[in-house]
């Protein structure tokens, strides 16, 4: 998803957000995941920057002894305020991929933690898949029905345990709400050469959440597999789930 997701926007850091020339930048991401984000900005960025992600856990983080010397990968829970020496010591925060972590409610204070980061002018760049507006489609209505795919596609507009993603669509007025100034809000389509693989990661994610599991039974895990062999059926045939990403960067005030 990382790769793809870099391939269909054309960047990792959003070009109205200021590099810094020598001297680097201090860049943080919350939510790293498995650094990569910041493992590859590394690479485009001075090496006078500094690149630090917070995760609520460090299972997925590579070995240290594959950071970038001016990278470091540590442990917190975003939704909890920062330790002292981190409050207004960015120049960007980076969030990506949070949809079902968040609800609706969650995202302002959320978001008002994650300003608390930044220097004065300093950025938020935050990047999300559209669920609640995702669309099934075939690219050869002869050659499959699609049912199994819409199925999926009305669990991916509503979710179950009253989670829902509408908060997405509502990031431009949190953005206002958290004290910060549009930079810039982008839609992204999914090309067609990305559109298998891209299914295909969902099911990947849908696989990890619901046969993998240890929270699921094993008859669940059961039922989940056989769905999840339909939906890889019907993808091959040309089936796939139209999906825009958003991208919204935004500024603190000075």
């Amino acid at each position: 998803m990382h790769w793809m997701l870099k391939a269909i926007c054309g960047y990792l850091l959003h070009p109205k957000v200021p590099r810094g020339s020598t001297q680097g930048i201090r860049v943080t991401d919350v939510g790293a995941g498995s650094g990569i984000w910041l493992l590859e900005l590394a690479e485009e960025l001075p090496a006078t920057s500094m690149l630090e992600g917070f995760d609520i856990s460090s299972q997925q983080y590579p070995p240290p002894e594959w950071w970038a010397n001016n990278v470091r990968l540590m442990e917190h829970d975003a939704f909890r305020p920062f330790p002292e020496q981190y409050i207004g010591a960015y120049d960007v925060v980076n969030v990506r991929f949070l949809l079902t972590l968040i609800r609706g409610p969650e995202a302002v204070p959320f978001l008002k933690n994650l300003v608390t980061l930044l220097k004065p002018g300093g950025y938020i760049q935050w990047t999300e898949p559209q669920f609640y507006s995702v669309q099934t489609k075939l690219s050869n209505p002869e050659s499959a029905s699609g049912n199994v795919v819409r199925h999926l596609e009305a669990l991916m507009r509503k979710p179950p345990s009253g989670v829902t993603y509408e908060w997405v669509a509502e990031l431009p007025s949190t953005f206002e709400k958290a004290g910060l100034e549009l930079v810039c809000h982008e839609l992204f389509p999914v090309k067609d050469s990305y559109k298998l693989p891209y299914c295909q990661g969902l099911l990947a994610a849908l696989e990890e959440t619901t046969v993998d599991s240890p929270n699921v039974s094993a008859e669940s895990a059961q039922e989940s597999s056989k769905f999840i062999s339909e939906l890889s059926k019907e993808f091959a045939k040309g089936v796939y789930l139209d999906t825009n990403f958003l991208c919204m960067v935004g500024r603190k005030p000075h």
